[in-house]
């Protein structure tokens, strides 16, 4: 009988380590539904430029989005739609659960 080796799951905890900050899992949500520039990124989540710069390199770093030149402009978008649903189920899961709470 095999056991769970721990060791495997290490790559899942750097996943979620990567998305353990509400700018990264609002960034992954916001890429979800379609290709953004930075500017774009900026605006929708009313974040100052370099921080979200910051988390998008974070994002790179952690194979999770990705990127394409248009001309002078750098469009972001998710490397993997397993990644949205997972940020998107997660944020679904407590919505409801705070639904829950305040029935």
């Amino acid at each position: 009988m095999s056991g769970i080796q721990t060791s495997d799951y290490e790559q899942v905890a750097e996943f979620f380590k990567a998305l353990a900050n509400p700018v990264r899992a609002a960034i992954v949500h916001a890429l979800a539904s379609q290709e953004r520039t930075v500017s774009q990124l900026v605006e929708e989540l009313m974040l100052p430029q370099p921080l979200v710069s910051q988390h998008l390199r974070v994002l790179r770093g952690a194979h999770m989005v990705a990127t394409t030149r248009r001309g002078q402009e750098i469009v972001y978008r998710i490397l993997d739609q397993h990644i949205a649903h997972v940020v998107g189920d997660a944020y679904t899961h407590i919505q409801e659960e705070h639904l829950d709470h305040h029935d």
